[in-house]
């Protein structure tokens, strides 16, 4: 890992983390489907073991007592996206990279959506 990412890493709140770990697996996607079109089956599946690593981290950090169904259903996602990846490595299928890539985005623009700052808001004691 170089310097600069290391700082990034060790400075980034969770909330920044898991935004650069989508980000981390929207590149590795790209990196596979470059790698697929140019017949590079070692750069493949460097990237798709990357994607795979990551997805493995984003699963694991979720949290099924305070997640509840919600957890779940993004375990069960990640779960998918996993199967699809190593279809994706048998098939060398450009078009399961597109749609794993999709998967990640839309989960990145969610992700983004949240307020990192956001407290729970309590309402004023009245009086």
């Amino acid at each position: 890992m170089n310097k600069d990412l290391q700082n990034s890493v060790h400075e980034a709140s969770p909330h920044e983390l898991i935004r650069m770990l989508f980000d981390g697996a929207l590149d590795h996607l790209a990196g596979v489907k470059l790698a697929i079109e140019s017949d590079d089956n070692a750069l493949r599946d460097k990237n798709l073991n990357a994607v795979s690593a990551i997805i493995d981290g984003l699963q694991s950090s979720l949290d099924a007592q305070q997640g509840g169904e919600l957890a779940e259903n993004l375990y069960a996602l990640y779960s998918y996206m996993h199967r699809r990846l190593t279809d994706c490595a048998s098939e060398n299928s450009v078009g399961i990279v597109i749609e794993v890539g999709d998967l990640m985005h839309t989960l990145k623009e969610a992700w983004a959506a949240i307020d990192p700052r956001c407290q729970e808001i309590r309402p004023p004691i009245l009086a």
